[in-house]
């Protein structure tokens, strides 16, 4: 189950960087926005199907307990941030990054400006949301479905001067 930003016309996404920073100031707000994004008439549990209003737990944002039948629901489940230990905070400022920025931005530009400490982590949030954003029904690079093409901004230009100083 994707949410498609498309067809969501009651919720509201910022224009400008303040814009942003008012919406999305901590967890709870973040949290709050997935919420209505997946569920904009009300929870629904996906085991029983109860529509009532879930438990939440103050340290545990993420995760709403149905009143019901005590199953746990994460607001992440089927998206890209799914079993994530970064916080949904970092994750919002990434994808709004990634969606900002029309030239594109490398992992280690992405690490810096998220203020990650591992490179590793930053090159496989830019994966999954460059992967989330392409529509299912669009051609990829290459052609063949199976496979993605990425690029590192500075890899290939180290790659490249290494090319050019041999030669």
């Amino acid at each position: 189950m994707g949410i498609d930003a498309l067809e969501r016309d009651n919720l509201s996404f910022p224009c400008s960087l303040p814009e942003f920073q008012r919406m999305f100031p901590n967890e709870a707000t973040c949290a709050t926005y997935l919420e209505r994004s997946r569920w904009s008439e009300g929870f629904i549990c996906e085991y029983c199907g109860f529509s009532e209003e879930p438990y939440r737990f103050a340290n545990r944002l993420n995760v709403l307990r149905c009143r019901h039948c005590n199953c746990d629901t994460s607001l992440t489940a089927d998206t890209v941030m799914a079993r994530t230990h970064t916080p949904l905070t970092v994750w919002f400022w990434a994808a709004y990054l990634v969606s900002s920025q029309t030239q594109g931005m490398s992992a280690v530009q992405f690490q810096r400006q998220l203020g990650l400490s591992r490179y590793e982590t930053a090159f496989q949030i830019l994966r999954k949301l460059r992967v989330g954003m392409v529509r299912p029904d669009q051609d990829r690079i290459g052609g063949n479905s199976e496979e993605h093409v990425e690029l590192d901004d500075l890899r290939w230009r180290s790659h490249a001067w290494q090319g050019a100083r041999n030669s």
